[in-house]
């Protein structure tokens, strides 16, 4: 015999065999009774709800912006366009650092028989950090190169108590000879205004170190046909 069959059979026939016994004595099949479950006990009393007194917001004051003195620019750049040398820029460094709210310039200037970017006039930095820098070369990964190869302005955000920076290239008959590097103040956050007199004064040096360096390269040719030995006709 097909065990399943015989298992249908089996649950089937019990089935048909009690319907066919409620049938006979026409009273139902016995039914027995699950025990009464155990009462429920009472749920303890709620708890009063206390609102929660509201959380104050957290405002994040900015940056202060670095507001900046029309008058101061138009003078400072008066007397860039009257000095005759970059030797002459040095003590001017001290008001553009004032003026922008910095802590540091440093002007690097292209060498090309060495293809690097050297110092050449600081401000803010002691003579033991400025002999420590070491030149920069243009694929260097630092925002000083970056700003040289592609001419363009770069700035650094500080925050957390460090400091921020702007650097700006000096453009000059459309090479790059230089950049102009500012260190901010930390928590300095400097205006679209301020930016803009950053790039009027890397214009002014960017002119200046041009009319420096005709000015020696004039005087070394002077010197050389100076020097130059006289020669005789035969």
């Amino acid at each position: 015999p097909d065990p399943g069959a015989a298992g249908l059979r089996g649950i089937f026939g019990a089935a048909l065999g009690s319907l066919s016994r409620r049938m006979r004595t026409g009273q139902p099949e016995p039914v027995s009774e699950d025990p009464a479950p155990p009462p429920t006990p009472p749920s303890p009393p709620l708890e009063p709800v206390v609102a929660a007194e509201p959380i104050a917001p957290i405002i994040v004051s900015p940056a202060p912006v670095q507001a900046v003195d029309l008058n101061a620019v138009a003078r400072l750049c008066t007397r860039f366009g009257q000095a005759g040398n970059v030797r002459e820029v040095q003590p001017l460094l001290q008001d553009v650092a004032t003026l922008l709210d910095a802590t540091g310039l440093i002007v690097w200037l292209w060498h090309s028989t060495s293809a690097v970017l050297r110092p050449v006039l600081v401000h803010g930095y002691s003579a033991g950090v400025v002999a420590r820098l070491p030149p920069v070369t243009p694929d260097d990964d630092n925002p000083t190169a970056a700003s040289f190869r592609s001419g363009q302005v770069r700035e650094v955000a500080g925050g957390g108590g460090t400091s921020g920076a702007l650097v700006l290239p000096l453009l000059l008959r459309p090479k790059c000879i230089g950049v102009l590097a500012i260190e901010l103040k930390p928590g300095t956050r400097l205006s679209e205004s301020a930016r803009a007199i950053a790039t009027i004064l890397a214009a002014a040096i960017a002119q200046l170190v041009s009319r420096s360096q005709a000015i020696e390269s004039k005087s070394t040719s002077s010197r050389r046909a100076r020097l130059a030995p006289v020669r005789g006709t035969a």
